[in-house]
């Protein structure tokens, strides 16, 4: 198991056998960096230079690593999961919120299926267990003639112990704290099936069954949040991908927007 003394290159020929034993469609060609700056820049100028879908570019560390809004993501070598895929979706625009959300329900499973703890989804990018985050997505699309013609999905997963900087100590958790012992050629293999399935079901159309899974799961779920600085009640997520959002006697939606909120230590999916 990956731990913050733990610099082990990522095993290349164990994951690609694995994966290829798994049958997924996701993770080839797949290019590997001890260091990069962000694997998502890498992703979007391979995309940009015609990279095919499934395409994936995995790094032990990043020295330029994103979140949503500009925030960084920093991690010791060799103690998270940090790749970058390339899709190329048959999707509106005004779905792509969708995929990131379809996306996080893949990366949710993948986790839970290492873990005895409770593991959720917190609208619109985020992966916790008990209050704490445990993994992030990053999707940047490429447009062309107003469609995405190439979508770049980034995802960051806690793995190994490891010391958080001052700002993140109990807001943030990792797998091995939760009991976790899974390489991270293993969680990426499952992490790629179970997210090529949730993306599968997106473009088939079954909207239904990406929304009621992510209601299953919704940390936010009837929790009172701030949207912007303004207070109120998480109500769920529409069939767009939208936040709805209950100030007083009005339920809106919203289609992004810094979040504020205070989870209890049992998330409520756990209740």
């Amino acid at each position: 198991m990956p731990s913050a003394r733990d610099t082990r290159a990522f095993d290349v020929p164990a994951f690609l056998s694995a994966l290829r034993k798994a049958g997924c469609s996701l993770g080839e060609p797949f290019e590997y960096h001890a260091l990069a700056t962000s694997t998502n820049d890498l992703a979007k100028a391979g995309a940009r230079a015609g990279a095919s879908a499934g395409a994936t570019i995995l790094t032990d560390e990043q020295s330029a690593g994103r979140g949503r809004h500009g925030r960084s993501w920093q991690a010791p070598p060799a103690s998270a999961l940090l790749f970058s895929v390339v899709l190329r979706p048959q999707l509106d625009p005004a779905r792509l919120s969708l995929l990131t959300l379809a996306a996080g329900l893949g990366v949710r499973e993948a986790i839970a299926a290492t873990v005895d703890a409770p593991i959720g989804i917190k609208w619109p990018n985020d992966v916790y267990s008990g209050g704490r985050k445990l993994a992030g997505i990053l999707v940047e699309s490429e447009m062309t003639a107003g469609r995405a013609s190439a979508v770049v999905l980034g995802i960051g997963i806690n793995v190994g112990v490891h010391e958080f900087a001052a700002d993140l100590r109990g807001r943030a958790a990792t797998l091995a704290e939760l009991g976790a012992s899974v390489t991270r050629e293993a969680l990426l293999v499952s992490v790629l099936v179970k997210v090529e399935g949730w993306l599968c079901a997106l473009e088939a159309n079954q909207t239904r069954r990406v929304v009621a899974e992510l209601e299953r799961w919704d940390v936010l779920l009837n929790q009172p949040i701030g949207v912007e600085g303004e207070q109120g009640v998480a109500r769920g997520i529409d069939a767009e991908g939208r936040l709805r959002f209950e100030v007083g006697d009005t339920i809106r939606a919203v289609a992004s927007g810094t979040i504020s909120w205070e989870p209890a230590r049992i998330d409520p999916v756990s209740q």
